[in-house]
């Protein structure tokens, strides 16, 4: 943070000082003490905050009896309801029941890489709350890593939350985190706790570059951009398909078709007739694929993305392509899908990839000067070359 010191200015008549100084000097030791005492009571007032917020501590194990004794389903985000009935429970206010809940939180993390915890809680303008960790992925890069704070604010908006207005975090946020939050709606206004303190984003990361600086005027999180209209309004077959077996000798052909002007998305058409894909896009993977599009948040290079994961068991899950001002702390689709795909699978993301996973499907706008072919595929390679991944645009 930039502090900014004054230099006392110079009075070069001292008789006129000293005289001042003389009229001055029983008032100057009324505001002296009152000054004081402001002081005081602030520091005595912050400590007992600091108290209040860092006193309260739970084991795993007394938040999951909690949990199984208040029906709350363990499913990575909880209700205002559940919420309510958790610190009710607990005797706790929301802050301190919040801040409790992070070790809980963080021992979920996927830190294969840093051995690293973060737990963060984010609470919505609804008053559900959503839980986030670090997700880590082995032998790509480490810019691929999804942060406990972006993976609580997507599972908060992939659930159509309105905006946020506390994070809560068991470790101070990096630079990419609070690059990430001023992307969103109402980032002045959020509050930010950890080390028992409570923070402005301003606090954290003043003179930002936001949206606004590339004369963005729908932040994250604002779903009244008219481009989600045309978006909307998209149907199954508006979608051309494409589909890319790993280790298939069509995958470069098509990964290049599957690039960023009008000709090649014609191409794409043209290859996928001329050789049809013997792989078929399911109706509910075409559908959640279109409903996720509409949620991609690509405001800066119009680069529309999402992708479904689909497991063996039939069961979806959807991710947006969430981009940021700064371009790198922006969010892959595929990462998105994970976060949640964890609310309903916890455990441990190699064996579900491995053995529960049966197909990746990635949807991008045809005309985008931005492929994540590369990168989503760099991310499921991570954990497996044996799931395939279907790469399929749209002209939007």
């Amino acid at each position: 943070m930039d502090h900014t010191h004054k230099k006392p200015k110079e009075d070069n008549d001292a008789a006129a000082a000293a005289a001042d100084a003389s009229a001055k000097h029983s008032h100057g030791d009324q505001h002296h003490h009152q000054h004081q005492h402001h002081h005081e009571h602030h520091h005595e007032h912050h400590q007992q905050q600091q108290q209040q917020h860092s006193a309260a501590t739970l084991s795993a194990e007394q938040v999951t009896d909690a949990f199984a004794l208040l029906s709350i389903q363990d499913k990575g985000w909880l209700q205002k309801d559940e919420r309510e009935r958790l610190e009710q429970h607990f005797g706790l206010a929301t802050a301190p029941m919040m801040l409790a809940l992070l070790p809980f939180i963080a021992a979920r993390a996927h830190c294969n890489v840093s051995h690293f915890h973060v737990g963060v809680v984010v609470l919505g303008h609804s008053g559900r709350a959503y839980f986030g960790v670090n997700i880590e992925f082995r032998n790509v890069g480490i810019n691929q890593a999804v942060h406990g704070e972006q993976c609580a604010i997507s599972r908060a908006f992939s659930l159509g939350e309105d905006y946020l207005t506390d994070l809560f975090v068991n470790a101070a946020p990096c630079g990419h985190c609070r690059q990430f939050m001023a992307e969103m709606k109402g980032a002045d206004e959020l509050r930010i706790w950890f080390g028992g303190r409570q923070y402005a984003l301003s606090d954290l990361l003043p003179s930002a570059f936001t949206p606004g600086d590339l004369g963005c005027t729908h932040p994250l999180f604002d779903r009244s951009d008219k481009r989600k209209v045309r978006h909307n309004a998209l149907i199954p077959s508006d979608i051309v398909l494409a589909s890319v077996e790993l280790g298939d000798t069509r995958t470069a052909e098509l990964s290049a078709l599957a690039s960023s002007s009008l000709a090649s998305a014609t191409a794409l058409a043209t290859a996928t007739a001329a050789s049809p894909s013997p792989h078929a896009l399911p109706p509910d993977v075409a559908a959640l694929l279109l409903t996720e599009f509409s949620r991609s948040y690509s405001p800066h290079t119009h680069s529309d993305a999402a992708v479904v994961v689909a497991m063996k068991t039939g069961e979806l899950f959807g991710g947006a392509y969430l981009e940021n001002a700064a371009y790198n702390p922006s969010l892959g689709p595929l990462q998105m899908a994970i976060c949640r795909l964890l609310c309903d699978h916890p455990g441990d993301l190699l064996d579900t990839f491995c053995k529960d996973v049966a197909a990746v499907y990635l949807l991008q706008r045809a005309q985008a000067p931005l492929s994540l072919v590369d990168a989503t595929r760099s991310v499921l390679n991570s954990f497996t070359t044996a799931v395939p991944l279907t790469i399929s645009t749209v002209l939007a």
